[in-house]
């Protein structure tokens, strides 16, 4: 009796023992897991800052881009107004020369 008893307890014991390794691994995993997750996360982070600065610089260079379209825009408008006027100093010229020299 005293055996089986003693039997029983170890039986009993070792089973406790495996079920605490088991949760012990389990606990490690967990562990494993988590630092992993916790890389992926901090590489993601930098991928995340390094597109957030990329954008920053396009919205710049985009801005940069429309301040010098518009000064071009207003470039031309200027200057159209100087080739209008010269063609029609030129036809004036034509004309008069047209009329003058030509009679």
């Amino acid at each position: 009796m005293l055996r089986s008893l003693v039997g029983s307890e170890m039986c009993i014991r070792d089973r406790y023992q495996r079920r605490v390794r088991d949760i012990e691994s389990a606990v490690n995993e967990v562990g494993d897991i988590f630092r992993d997750f916790t890389t992926m996360v901090e590489e993601q982070n930098e991928g995340i800052i390094r597109i957030d600065q990329d954008v920053s610089s396009a919205l710049t260079n985009v801005n940069a881009g429309t301040n010098e379209l518009m000064k071009y825009l207003a470039s031309l408008s200027n200057n159209r107004g100087l080739i209008i006027k010269i063609f029609a100093v030129l036809f004036a010229f034509l004309l008069f020369f047209g009329f003058v020299v030509v009679r």
